[in-house]
This record gives C-alpha cells, structure tokens and sequence, in this order.
C-alpha cells in the first residue's frame, strides 16, 4: 500500500520530467507538476511552467521543441532522489496562460491510448478470444 504523502513531511520531494526520453533543461522552472490516474480511465498529467515575461515578449520556452504537441513524457517523482515513474504518455497540448504577476505555459499530456477515446468506433467481433480482440483494437493505434 502506498505511503500518505504526510508520512514523508520532513523529506524532500524529487521529481524528472523527461521529453522524448531526454531529461528536460534545469532550465524550466516547474511551478506545478499534476498526475492523475484512475481506473478505467486514461491516465492525465499537467505540468505548469514559468513561461517568461510576455509584455517583454521572452517567451522563448513556449516556442521550444522540448514541449510539442506529440512528444512523448515521462514523470518521474518520489522523495530524497529515490524517484519512481509515475506517468507516461504523450503530450496532447500545450498554451500560455497569461495573468499580471506571472505567465505561465500549460502542457496537458495523456496516456498512450489517448487516442482511442478520440473518435467512436463500432465492431462485431465473433468466435475470437479477447487477447485477439485487445491485440486488434490496439494494432489500430
């Protein structure tokens, strides 16, 4: 069973965020990092980071690679730098959100089989057994 977070008050929390499987810049100053995962649900992350200063038109980690729509990403997160995966997906979309004291850049990822919730699709499958149901159905994707 896992650990209440209010067990582990006195530790320090550890987390990694990798793009493509390369471990983003220290320079991206993370301001939240939000992992939600239920069952029978496609798992969800949020990751909100220092975007610049817009009206100074310094946005230039809005404009960079590391966040694509389509990238994949890992999080990584535990305590003392003993951390574990706890997300893996792609990144569905990414935006600035702008308000007076701080801009920020939005990126919501999902789990890998995000896109199968995007479109409905209806089949019969007959005489098959679920393996060759699951096996189809994912091949699709």
């Amino acid at each position: 069973m896992s650990q209440s977070p209010e067990n582990k008050i006195d530790e320090l929390i550890s987390y990694a965020i990798y793009s493509n499987e390369v471990k983003i810049n220290d320079s991206f100053n993370v301001i939240c990092l939000w992992v939600r995962r239920e069952i029978n649900k496609i798992g969800y992350a949020k990751i909100v980071l220092e975007a610049g200063n817009i009206p100074k038109q310094e946005v230039s980690k809005g404009e960079d690679e590391t966040f694509a729509p389509g990238n994949t990403i890992t999080i990584e997160a535990g305590y003392q730098q003993i951390t574990k995966k706890i997300f893996e997906g792609v990144i569905s979309s990414h935006g600035l959100e702008i308000e007076e004291t701080q801009d920020k850049l939005i990126i919501e990822c999902h789990e890998f089989a995000y896109p199968m919730i995007l479109s409905r699709n209806n089949n019969v499958f007959e005489n098959k057994k679920d393996s060759e149901i699951i096996e189809e159905l994912i091949l699709r994707y």
